[in-house]
């Protein structure tokens, strides 16, 4: 129950990613994305890394996905749908390439909407790019 109502507390905060409750007569949209940030931990290099996020209008008015960016040309975003009703969602597929990155790896996507009260949303993916990611320990032999 506690972690249920700081949720609701979350949510309420202006500017919260979670989503903001719409006041009335305010017809705009409101964009949230879930998970706002995800790390995939442990991977090798050259591998192509895939999370699918949440795109969700939470406002009263159709939300546009106008435009999408990324910190580096190792990281695309493709919506299901650049056009979201109120209360809807669509799906925002993420990819990186981890290339020959080595240790902490951390990219951005903007997602640019109508949203008037967030035009520019980052999402962020992290991993940690490590050659023997991969690999099991093997038992010591006697």
């Amino acid at each position: 129950m506690g972690a249920a109502i700081l949720g609701l507390c979350l949510a309420l905060l202006p500017g919260s990613q979670a989503g903001s409750p719409v006041a009335p007569g305010d017809a705009a949209p409101r964009i949230a994305v879930e998970p706002a940030r995800f790390h995939f931990g442990a991977v090798l290099p050259h591998k192509t890394l895939r999370k699918d996020f949440l795109v969700r209008n939470f406002g009263a008015a159709p939300l546009q996905i106008e435009g999408l960016s990324s910190s580096c040309g190792c990281t695309v975003a493709l919506p299901e749908s650049r056009a979201v009703a109120p209360g809807g969602r669509t799906v925002l597929r993420v990819s990186m390439d981890t290339r020959d990155d080595k240790g902490h790896v951390r990219r951005s996507v903007l997602i640019r909407s109508n949203d008037p009260r967030t035009p520019v949303l980052e999402l962020i993916v992290e991993a940690e790019v490590r050659p023997d990611a991969g690999r099991t320990a093997k038992p010591l032999s006697d």
